[in-house]
């Protein structure tokens, strides 16, 4: 598992053991995370356009 580091720009955000304490916050990064991971599938899902 992943811990997201911690620094000054996130304090609050992140908790030291890597817990997003916010629901708000935490559903944002869930949902852009599950974005994130289709649009990788897509664009891995086309073949290679060789010339």
């Amino acid at each position: 598992m992943r811990r997201w580091p911690t620094s000054n720009s996130s304090a609050g955000l992140i908790t030291e053991g890597g817990e997003v304490p916010d629901e708000g916050t935490a559903e944002f990064l869930l949902n852009y995370i599950s974005d994130l991971h289709e649009f990788i599938a897509r664009v891995l899902a086309v073949p290679p356009h060789h010339a």
